[in-house]
C-alpha cells in the first residue's frame, strides 16, 4: 500500500483522502451562506405573493368588471347602455341569477341549478357554459361578427337585451316591459 505524505498532518481529511485547508473551508461556507441567501429570497418573493393575493380577500374587493360602474349607482346594478338615446339601464345582476326564463319560445333553455346559461348561452366544445358578458359576441348594430338568429337576422346587442329581457318579462309577468320602465334619463 502507498501512501502519501500529507502536507500539513494537522489539516483534516476529505472524503478523497485529500487535506482540506481554511480556504476550503471558508469556500465552503460562502456557498451555505450564498444558498440560504437564496433560499431567503424565494421564501420572501412567496410570502409577497400570497401577501398581495390575500389583501383584496381581505379587504372585500371582486373581480372588476368592464361595464362602466358608477359610485352613486348601488354596488349590485350594472350601467347598461350608458350612451343610449333613452338613457341608462340599471341591471341588477344578482336578483337575476337564480332566475330561469318562463318564455316557451326563448332561444336557450335553462335547467334548474343552471339558470346561468338562459342569459349567457355560450358554451365550449365539452357542452361547459361560457358566462362570456352579452358584448363579448353581441356587438353594435351591423358589426360583422354579430351572431343571427333562427331566421338569420343579425342578434345584435340592444337586440339581444331587448329579446330575452322583455321575452322573459313578458312570460314571467314580472318586470318592465316598455322602454320608460328600465331606461332612466339622467341616470
Amino acid at each position: 500500500m502507498i501512501t502519501r505524505a500529507r502536507a500539513n498532518p494537522e489539516l483534516p481529511l476529505n472524503s478523497t483522502g485529500i487535506g482540506v485547508g481554511k480556504g476550503d473551508t471558508e469556500i465552503r461556507n460562502s456557498k451555505f451562506e450564498i444558498r440560504n441567501s437564496l433560499l431567503r429570497l424565494k421564501l420572501a418573493v412567496l410570502f409577497a405573493y400570497g401577501f398581495g393575493l390575500l389583501i383584496p380577500a381581505v379587504l372585500g374587493a371582486g373581480p372588476s368588471h368592464s361595464v362602466d360602474q358608477s359610485e352613486e349607482v348601488p354596488a349590485k346594478f350594472f350601467r347598461l347602455d350608458v350612451r343610449g338615446s333613452k338613457g341608462v339601464v340599471l341591471f341588477n345582476h344578482k336578483s337575476h341569477e337564480a332566475r330561469i326564463n318562463p318564455d316557451a319560445n326563448a332561444p336557450y333553455k335553462a335547467k334548474a341549478g343552471a339558470a346561468c346559461i338562459g342569459c349567457h348561452h355560450t358554451a365550449n366544445s365539452r357542452g361547459i357554459p361560457q358566462l362570456w358578458k352579452c358584448s363579448s359576441c353581441h356587438r353594435g348594430e351591423g358589426a360583422p361578427t354579430n351572431p343571427k338568429n333562427r331566421d338569420f337576422d343579425e342578434v345584435w346587442s340592444e337586440r339581444a337585451f331587448h329579446d330575452s329581457c322583455i321575452g322573459c318579462h313578458r312570460a314571467s309577468l314580472k318586470g318592465p316591459t316598455t322602454c320608460g320602465e328600465c331606461h332612466k334619463p339622467g341616470s
